[in-house]
């Protein structure tokens, strides 16, 4: 009886045939987990910014006129709160559109701005603790 040396055509499909099932879970997990760091970044921006805000009211009585409608980034008066607020944009890199299904800019963004309160828009992909993969509002230190 002959001794076979090497592998036969089905084991080395088997083999390849595993092997593309594992990279294929790895490149989905890898795509969510960018996702999910974005919006972790996101989350840290968006509590930063209430911070510094809930900061100024409490020293001054009212959020005053440090920010105008418009994107966070061009709010300089956080700046003596915030020294890296131009760093404040999107950590997907897209002004636009931050994903395939995302409507309208993706930036953080202020609605609305008074001495009394204020509305910033800001849109998760993934989705992060409790809250849902799409656009979010932060009234007056509370997340919607």
């Amino acid at each position: 009886m002959k001794k076979q040396l090497g592998f036969s055509l089905v084991e080395l499909l088997v083999v390849i045939a595993i092997i593309g099932i594992l990279s294929t879970l790895a490149v989905i997990y890898l795509g969510s987990t960018t996702e999910k760091a974005n919006d972790a970044k996101r989350i840290t921006h968006v509590n930063n910014l209430k911070t510094a805000l809930e900061v100024i009211k409490s020293e001054n009585g009212s959020y005053g006129t440090v920010c105008a409608a418009g994107p966070a980034t061009a709010c300089s008066g956080l700046g003596e709160y915030i020294p890296d607020m131009a760093q404040y944009t999107d950590p997907s890199g897209s002004a636009t559109a931050c994903t395939a299904v995302s409507t309208g800019a993706c930036e953080y963004n202020f609605l609305t701005f008074s001495g009394t309160g204020y509305v910033l828009d800001f849109y998760l992909e993934a989705g992060a603790g409790d809250l849902d993969a799409g656009p979010h509002t932060l009234i007056d230190g509370v997340i919607e």
